[in-house]
Formats: C-alpha cells, structure tokens, sequence
C-alpha cells in the first residue's frame, strides 16, 4: 500500500506548483477599467498624451496586470521623450506576450536607441533570457505544472495495474514524462529565482552614474542612460546594487533611479 502514496506526494507537489502557476496569472481586467482604459485610449489618439499617461498610469499603479494596458503607457511615453518609462513598460507587456510582435519590435528600438543590451551574468538569468522570447513566466508555470500532473497520474496508473505489457509501457512512458517535468519545473524555478533574487530593471532617471558603494561619490566612468536594462541584485536604505548592462560588474545607484520589472 505504500507504493500508492507516492501518487499523492506527486498531486500535492503539482498544487503547489497551481498556487504558484495562478499567484502570477494575469486576472481579468475590471469593468470600471476597461473604460478607464478606453477612455485613456481615445485620449491617445486626440493626441492628448499627458491625459492619457495619467490614466494609464492610474490603471498601473492600481495593479492592473494587462497587455494593452503596458504596451500603450509605454508607446505614450516614448512619445513624450520618457524613455525609461517607455522601457519599463514595454518589458512588461513582453512578460506577458513575449511573441507579440509589436511589443517586441519597440523594444528592439529602444534598445537600439540606449545601445544597451540586458545583462546576463549567471546560469538562471541566462535561462531566463532565453526563454523568456519564447514563454512567458506565467506560461512556463502552466506547461511544468502540465506535464507535472500527467507524470503523476501516469505514476498512479502503473501503481494501480498488475504487472504485464501495459504496465511496462506505462511505466517507460512515465520515466520520458518525468524527464519533461524535471526540466519544466527547472526552468520554472530559474526563472522565479531570478524575479526573486535578481529581477530585471529598467533605468529611468535621466541619467546615472554607478558608485562603488551606496552613497558613495561617482567617478563618472559609466553613466547609465533612461531606458538602459539591468538587474537588480541587492538593496541598502535609498540604495540598490545593479549588474549593469553588457558585463559582469556591478554598482550602487538611487532607488529611485531604477524600476523592477522582472
């Protein structure tokens, strides 16, 4: 009878995958809101983009969670000169689509503007680099925990048949099918372990220049542009601790000066 506890184990490690999986799924966006974005939108095309920006942001800041929502605040304010927030909120709408071509296409621009690329120092962000052009975090939790529930109901049905052909095939279908979950769940992990540990941020100040400890005074070597992507590794006070773009060093800059969006 033991052998049959082991399917149980696997159904409650896939619910605690769900609970994540569903923690970051986007919810529907509220009737109120939808007008208020509507509303935004036709402000947008009369040109009236301060407007605009307001209810956008308004919608953001309320925790919203919407595509449209984060591709046209950034597309409004790259059109006012904010680059950085443009940046911002364009990566979150690519977090949510990350094959949607127009999010994609603007980003290319702005990044061929700032000459910028997004660092990548270690094996999770690496990881998520790399997938996050082809799944989103939120997709990613769908597929591991997916292939998670199979694998266990596979698991329950080999415990539940006598020995014979089927079993055996069962039991070498379920074997592929835990390989599939193992890397699922792996790429799952690396990916909430970078939004946890070292998030993605964007610079949106003007301009900054990184010191080698918080508050420290600034040589001026390196001078961070609006818009220039880096990750975020620690916080101090008023201070955070960035990786900065295109290399594996790090340094101090306001908090103020930087927004997560990973």
């Amino acid at each position: 009878m033991r052998r049959f506890w082991y399917p149980f184990l696997l159904l409650a490690a896939a619910a605690l995958i769900g609970v994540l999986a569903l923690a970051g799924w986007p919810v529907p966006v509220a009737a109120a809101d939808v007008q208020t974005l509507r509303v935004a939108n036709e402000l947008y095309a009369r040109a009236e983009l301060d407007d605009a920006i307001r209810l956008y942001q308004q919608l953001a800041d309320s925790g919203v969670r919407n595509i449209e929502l984060y591709y046209n605040l950034g597309i409004a304010y790259n059109a006012v000169g904010e680059v950085g927030q443009a940046m911002r909120y364009l990566r979150l709408a690519e977090a949510l689509a990350p094959r949607d071509r127009d999010v994609l296409a603007q980003i290319a621009a702005l990044r061929a503007e700032t000459g910028a690329r997004p660092p990548a120092r270690d094996i999770p962000q690496r990881l998520d680099r790399a997938l996050e052009w082809i799944v989103s975090i939120d997709e990613t939790s769908g597929l591991a925990l997916g292939v998670w529930l199979l694998f266990a109901l596979l698991v329950f049905a080999v415990s539940a048949l006598r020995p014979g052909f089927f079993r055996s095939l069962l039991r070498a279908v379920s074997i592929l099918v835990a390989v599939f979950a193992l890397v699922g769940i792996l790429a799952f992990g690396a990916r909430v372990y970078v939004r946890l540990l070292e998030p993605a941020g964007v610079i949106i100040a003007a301009s900054v220049s990184p010191s080698t400890e918080p508050g420290a005074a600034t040589e001026g070597r390196v001078n961070l542009r609006a818009g220039a992507e880096v990750a975020v590794l620690e916080r101090r006070d008023d201070y955070v601790q960035i990786l900065l773009p295109g290399s594996g060093n790090v340094g101090w800059v306001p908090a103020d000066a930087v927004a997560v969006v990973g």
